[in-house]
């Protein structure tokens, strides 16, 4: 009898969890439709790994450049920007197919890596729009192998009657001198 009550209670905690996970789904199914039902689009993307930066590759072909912004917020990188398309205005057009969409867009990309927003660049190149972050070099994980040297330790009797005469002192100062000349 002790097994029924255990079952029931997971029963009930997955249908929880698929309730939430679907809520989820759902929001970001809104949220992404709310962006194009404003009148926007969302540009593709692309996030790529070169080793020494992120180069992230936003699609914005027949956008001006001086109506593209590129901010960082924290970790996040936010690229807004207006595309128009333009057609010949001489007599009445008709279309046959419109694909392309114009109007207002905001893409935000998570950046996870540690990179130098400050030394970041932005160019526009055959309708990419190409912001490339270069990674902090002190974070960036390195296989460095140093070699250990071992030091001889003078002996004991030695090492007492050189600190008790000074003349463990007089051949630093000869070597400073040369160096200096």
């Amino acid at each position: 009898m002790a097994a029924k009550p255990s079952r029931r209670y997971s029963g009930v905690v997955v249908v929880s969890q698929l309730r939430s996970e679907l809520d989820r789904l759902i929001q970001e199914v809104l949220a992404a439709t709310e962006t194009t039902s404003r009148g926007g689009w969302t540009p593709a993307t692309d996030v790529v790994d070169l080793g020494h930066a992120l180069l992230v590759q936003v699609e914005v072909a027949g956008a001006d450049p001086a109506d593209l912004r590129v901010e960082v917020d924290g970790s996040t990188l936010r690229v807004r920007g207006r595309r128009r398309l333009t057609f010949p205005k001489p007599g009445r057009i008709r279309f046959h197919c419109l694909e392309r969409q114009e109007g207002t867009f905001e893409r935000h990309v998570e950046i996870f890596e540690p990179v130098n927003f400050t030394k970041a660049t932005a160019r526009l190149e055959r309708g990419l729009l190409c912001i490339e972050l270069p990674r902090v070099e002190d974070r960036r994980r390195r296989h460095v192998e140093l070699l250990v040297e071992e030091v001889a330790e003078p002996p004991e009797d030695a090492a007492a009657d050189d600190a008790a005469t000074g003349a463990v002192e007089e051949p630093a100062k000869e070597k400073a001198k040369e160096q200096i000349k």
